[in-house]
């Protein structure tokens, strides 16, 4: 049996499909749930990851120095979201924990809302209008610290989202102007450059280019002439941003920094993974209750659609789908350390997923009429909804009670903790601090005396650990902070208490006097 030509594409009349005004209203209402669910959190003037406290810490390095692992160097991420905040500094203004958090919420609703933009170009209105939904009310159930919190995974995701946006035509194909192929390649080659875990990502649309651009018809010489020529413009954008990047980190002298702080201890920190080591992350993650609402929606819908998500039209769509949720599934289960956050690396491919599959749902060929049908249209949503629900009442009675709650536990930096400290290292000035906390160089307002926002990098065993602690040294020789504290808790994902190297050692106890201590910590006091 035939497919008609255009079978699977997005039916519009007169440009738009009926009700696109409605559509586009519940979508906006969706992202305003998101909203609401974070507003309280806006106005949490507290850590709610540490993360985001060393990005803003060495956001105060990075003012006048932008060239890339110059003057900071944050961990798994790029310099994109420290330089970012550098520039608020820049201007005079205030890097705070309420304006982090509501760079956060911003990023999270405009990823969503380029997801859904790219949803309606593989599916329709309103099936984007469903993947949509479902992620937004997810993400909005979603208020723990991981998901709330401006993390590593927001720009990563936020470029992937708006390359996509300008690469991807009707029906999932590739588009075939020039100028937006660079441009849409330009912004997926930014991605492995904001979160280098984020590089499956950035392959995978990579390789839906290639398969879309083979796809497109034409006569035999001639096509494949014009599907390399195109494909060449993609791969110059996609490269562009590694060449810019090398080239800066070349003028600033910073090259053989930004190789061991972030190729080489990046390979370090997500750790040697086996395959059954790997297969039993995904088994892990495949027990979240979205991501299993999601592998529901998808075992269900795959056979149900019939010919509509196969047929030639959908085929680039669907290869693309499949290619980034099978990518943010490696990305979020290759690392070493279970992060809940990381999940956020499978939100935008999730959310495409679902308005692919809903359109094949809706407009399923030859099985239409069959009960298992009808009844998978009217359960699917049913159970998304049910879903959405239990998360939410999980998630808020945590969340919620947090972000109205006040300042977090005793011993951690954004309460009792500075305060502590405070009375023996003045506010402001430059600081060392010895320990995962990077959280007091935001609270006591102190310039981080190396480019490094904690110690972890300078203990994991990696090739590069020498070579960084000699950067470090040289950070600390030349910045000469008044104070250091050394936190007694200063361990590094279960190593236990990790106390100053050697050569570190050595230098405090030439130049550093004991100047006080507490519960968690010890302070020194620069001699000269």
């Amino acid at each position: 049996m035939s497919v008609p030509a255009g079978a699977g594409l997005p039916r519009r009349s007169g440009g738009r499909e009926p009700g696109d005004r409605r559509c586009r209203l519940a979508a906006l209402l969706c992202l305003a749930v998101l909203a609401v669910s974070r507003y309280p959190f806006i106005h949490y003037g507290f850590e709610l990851n540490k993360d985001e406290s060393q990005m803003m810490a060495l956001s105060m390095r990075m003012v006048g120095d932008w060239v890339p692992w110059s003057a900071a160097s944050t961990e798994t991420n790029g310099p994109f979201l420290t330089a970012f905040l550098s520039l608020f500094r820049a201007a005079g203004l205030p890097v705070t924990y309420p304006l982090v958090h509501f760079w956060a919420v911003l990023a999270h609703a405009l990823t969503l809302f380029l997801g859904w933009r790219v949803g309606a170009r593989l599916a329709g209105e309103r099936a984007a209008l469903a993947g949509l939904a479902a992620v937004a009310l997810t993400l909005a159930a979603s208020v723990g610290g991981d998901f709330v919190h401006f993390s590593t995974e927001l720009f990563p995701m936020l470029f992937l989202a708006a390359g996509l946006l300008t690469l991807v035509g009707e029906g999932g194909r590739a588009v075939m102007v020039p100028w937006r192929l660079f441009a849409g390649g330009f912004l997926v080659g930014l991605v492995p450059w904001a979160k280098l875990q984020a590089g499956p990502l950035a392959l995978a649309v990579c390789a839906w280019l290639a398969f879309s651009l083979a796809q497109e018809p034409g006569p035999g010489a001639g096509r494949w002439k014009r599907a390399l020529s195109l494909l060449a413009l993609a791969a110059a954008g996609v490269w562009t941003p590694t060449l810019l990047m090398l080239l800066a980190g070349a003028l600033g002298g910073s090259l053989g920094l930004m190789w061991d702080c972030y190729f080489v201890f990046n390979l370090a920190y997500a750790g040697e993974r086996s395959l059954g080591a790997l297969l039993d992350a995904l088994a892990l993650l495949a027990t979240v209750p979205w991501v299993t609402a999601f592998l529901w929606l998808a075992l269900l819908a795959l056979p149900l659609s019939g010919a509509q998500l196969f047929a030639a039209p959908r085929r680039a769509g669907l290869f693309l789908v499949l290619a980034l949720v099978g990518a943010g599934l490696y990305a979020v289960a290759r690392s070493q350390y279970p992060f809940p956050h990381y999940q956020i690396l499978l939100l935008a491919p999730c959310e495409l997923a679902c308005a692919l599959f809903a359109a094949g749902l809706t407009r399923g060929d030859g099985w239409r009429g069959l009960p298992l049908v009808r009844l998978g249209r009217v359960f699917l949503p049913a159970a998304l909804l049910c879903l959405c629900l239990v998360q939410a009442v999980q998630g808020n009675r945590e969340g919620w009670a947090m972000a109205l709650g006040g300042p977090p536990q005793a011993g951690l930096p954004a309460s009792q903790l500075s305060d502590r400290v405070a009375a023996v290292v003045p506010r402001g000035g430059t600081l060392l601090v010895w320990g995962w906390h990077p959280g007091l160089y935001v609270d006591l307002d102190a310039k981080p005396a190396t480019r490094y926002g904690h110690h972890g990098r300078l203990v994991i065993d990696s090739p590069a650990r020498e070579h960084l602690r000699r950067c470090f040294l040289e950070d600390l020789q030349a910045s000469a902070p008044g104070h250091v504290v050394l936190m007694d808790d200063g361990f590094w994902f279960g190593r236990g208490n990790d106390r100053p190297f050697p050569e570190l050692q050595a230098y405090l106890d030439a130049h550093y006097e004991p100047a006080g201590a507490g519960a968690q910590f010890s302070v020194l006091r620069r001699k000269d």
